[in-house]
């Protein structure tokens, strides 16, 4: 698709038929991309929408590490606490990593709140090493 040997209207046809049925704004900025060689920005185009999206409406993405599943009372609570805290609709997302051992790692707004064993246990060597 960004072979400059390729001809523009050729590209576009190709993106038509790849995307058929998909919104024709999201079609026509695909086309407007790939005018312009930049086909290869449409991943950073769509976190940077997003970004904007959540802040317009108020949603705040949270990443949920944890060793074990956590139960669907447990998603709840987590989303209601954050929610209560920050003012702002959680969407939590939640990740199994068993190298945490208990616990839980929240992660958003560039912030990582680490209430996992292992986080405990690291913050106690350094605390040791220090000493």
């Amino acid at each position: 698709m960004q072979n400059p040997a390729l001809p523009t209207a050729e590209r576009l046809g190709l993106l038509d038929e790849a995307f058929k049925g998909v919104h024709p704004y999201v079609l026509n900025f695909l086309k407007i991309l790939c005018e312009k060689s930049a086909l290869g920005l449409a991943g950073g185009c769509l976190a940077q929408f997003r970004g904007q999206l959540y802040e317009a409406r108020g949603i705040l993405p949270v990443q949920a590490i944890s060793a074990v599943a956590l139960s669907e009372a447990q998603k709840q609570a987590l989303t209601e606490k954050l929610s209560a805290k920050t003012g702002l609709t959680v969407q939590l997302e939640t990740r199994i990593d068993p190298s945490v051992l208990g616990g839980v790692k929240l992660r958003y707004e560039g912030r990582e709140l680490d209430g996992t064993t292992s986080g405990r246990m690291e913050a106690l060597r350094r605390a040791l090493l220090e000493a």
